[in-house]
């Protein structure tokens, strides 16, 4: 797996500026396959570190921001691999968080780097349904149908005859997605996971990586 892994990434790094889509897809399943495993191990003693590094920069009297502040994409490739395992652990993700695990998937999150801009940019290309739409609900569960609607969007699934006479929904984003094999069966009202979700962001990169 690791030699595959190392192959790839040379490979990669061959594939000059015109191919550049298929070089962001690339790297973005390199991260969902190379090692949740490891990095879960290290990334609290990297967050831990972060965070002390951080208190001693504070000036006298100043604290450090509350948990659900603007949140920036992860930029470097460990950054990445921390953010993605720790979305692996997790029972239920945020909508901000999967706007980050969005922005990244597409290949834009350095234009996009804060929740709001993230927010913006899905909102004003017609990512996110109408129930969406309200920035003070970023930090509220992701829900499997809500997940399925932003997926099917990003994808531009065409799906069948009634996705295409009605448009996308919850219900039948859920359906064409599960059709696909790109995400697992389940109720658009359940909470999305974070295995569940990092599947999906998975089978989506695959997705797009065959569509170039």
């Amino acid at each position: 797996m690791w030699g595959q892994i190392y192959i790839f990434r040379v490979d990669l790094s061959l594939g000059g500026e015109d191919n550049w889509p298929m070089r962001k897809v690339s790297v973005l399943l390199i991260l969902l396959v190379v090692g949740p495993t490891w990095v879960r191990a290290q990334s609290v003693e990297e967050k831990r570190r972060i965070e002390e590094e951080r208190r001693q920069d504070l000036l006298p009297g100043e604290v450090l921001s509350p948990e659900h502040q603007e949140m920036g994409v992860p930029e470097s490739v460990f950054d990445k691999q921390i953010f993605f395992a720790d979305l692996l652990s997790q029972e239920a993700i945020l909508r901000s968080e999967a706007y980050q695990a969005f922005v990244i998937l597409m290949g834009v999150e350095n234009q996009y780097k804060e929740t709001t801009a993230q927010f913006h940019f899905l909102l004003e290309n017609g990512f996110l349904p109408q129930y969406l739409r309200v920035e003070s609900d970023h930090y509220q569960p992701l829900s499997k149908g809500q997940a399925a609607y932003i997926f099917c969007k990003i994808l531009e699934i065409k799906g069948g005859v009634v996705l295409r006479i009605w448009g996308v929904s919850q219900r039948y984003a859920l359906k064409e997605l599960v059709y696909e094999g790109i995400m697992s069966k389940g109720l658009v009202n359940d909470l999305m996971s974070g295995g569940d979700f990092i599947f999906t962001l998975k089978r989506a990169a695959d997705y797009m990586a065959q569509r170039l």
